[in-house]
């Protein structure tokens, strides 16, 4: 009883200072935007505009803050398992390297890393607008290229001490396309000065992870961009075209983490030929790949729409083509010429009541009957 007492005393400690926590820093906020909005108003000769967009960025940046202090508070740390060191093929293939197929199999992240790296400068080969996105992409694909060296060392003896260099490339990858993601679908002045706060929060953590043996801030970092970016990618209307790649890049990136968790079960499956783990590289890097392919053939959107109505527009545009149309000679009363005008009656929309000269055409549209005021004589 003395236990419960003392455990519902400490938890309703928590919620006050949880409590607290939010007031003072909705108080905060709101003092800020108040103070941002007048010199908004004062340096812009009260654009409403511009001091609204400051204020929400504000409270956006706040309400993270907020709401990730609030998660290291209310959820159990989550250490790293020794069990994860414990890989299924660890085989001494050949030269005398221990793990050998999952330590070479990150070969492929140092040539996309190094080939994109290099193609952000070379005669502008992708075509970078901005310079937040040159940033942002030469990071993105400087941290790719260090994932072959990080990951390699940390499996020539797999333990924490090594696991951090190989989580330290992918934390600063993650984080700098979630920078290029705010520069290229929300704003574009947000993004570039959000890559340098969130490469460093990556960083920390690991340092976080490294220090406290808490996955938590990590986890963020990870998976984050992977519900986000696809949910970003078909809500939003993007700058660009072949917006589909985020969505490609996104699956494998998901198929890679199935098949780590998959690891001893890929192992056997294969007879003991590949692993899950090494399958894992292999699809993470192709997450780079259809980047730099959707980098290398994009253009300007002329007709920025998202790809949840271009889906919904091709699903009419397929539904419609699946019904037959009939071709029908119509002579139309309400005009003034005689010609006799052809026209395509979709059957699943119009109907002829009578098939008989006097009748009007009418359309169905929901189950409702519609009547145009043309006569019709078939």
């Amino acid at each position: 009883m003395i236990i419960n007492a003392i455990g519902s005393v400490r938890w309703i400690r928590i919620v006050i200072s949880m409590g607290s926590v939010l007031n003072l820093a909705l108080f905060f906020l709101r003092r800020q935007g108040m103070r941002l909005s007048s010199e908004f108003q004062r340096r812009h000769h009260g654009s409403a505009k511009e001091a609204m967009r400051g204020s929400r960025k504000l409270y956006a940046w706040g309400a993270a803050i907020v709401i990730f202090v609030v998660l290291m508070i209310v959820t159990p740390a989550i250490p790293q398992s020794q069990e994860y060191h414990d890989f299924a093929d660890q085989r001494e293939l050949f030269l005398g390297i221990p793990n050998t197929l999952n330590v070479i199999s990150n070969i492929p992240f140092l040539f996309i890393g190094i080939a994109g790296f290099i193609l952000c400068f070379h005669r502008n080969y992708f075509k970078l607008r901005l310079e937040g996105e040159t940033w942002g992409w030469s990071i993105f694909f400087l941290g790719v290229a260090a994932v072959a060296f990080g990951s390699s060392y940390y499996h020539l003896k797999p333990n924490d001490a090594t696991l951090v260099w190989d989580r330290l490339p992918m934390a600063v990858a993650f984080t700098s396309i979630m920078a290029i993601f705010i520069i290229e679908r929300v704003d574009e002045k947000t993004g570039t000065t959000s890559i340098a706060p969130l490469v460093i929060a990556g960083i920390f953590s690991i340092l976080y992870w490294r220090f406290f043996d808490d996955l938590r801030p990590y986890a963020l970092v990870q998976f984050l961009p992977c519900i986000i970016i696809p949910l970003m990618a078909i809500l939003i209307p993007p700058m660009y075209t072949h917006s589909s790649y985020w969505l490609w890049a996104a699956a494998f990136y998901l198929l890679a983490k199935v098949e780590e968790a998959e690891d001893k079960q890929i192992y056997n499956f294969t007879h003991q030929t590949l692993s899950g783990h090494t399958l894992k590289h292999l699809f993470a890097a192709m997450v780079p790949v259809f980047l730099a392919l959707m980098l290398a053939k994009r253009e300007i959107e002329p007709d920025r729409t998202s790809l949840l109505h271009k889906w919904r527009v091709q699903w009419i545009t397929i539904r419609n083509k699946q019904f037959k149309a009939e071709s029908i000679e119509c002579e139309y009363s309400s005009v003034t010429t005689t010609d006799s005008k052809f026209c395509n009656i979709d059957k699943l929309y119009f109907l002829i009541v009578d098939r008989k000269c006097g009748n009007e055409l009418k359309r169905f549209v929901g189950g409702k009957c519609k009547v145009y005021g043309a006569k019709v004589s078939v």
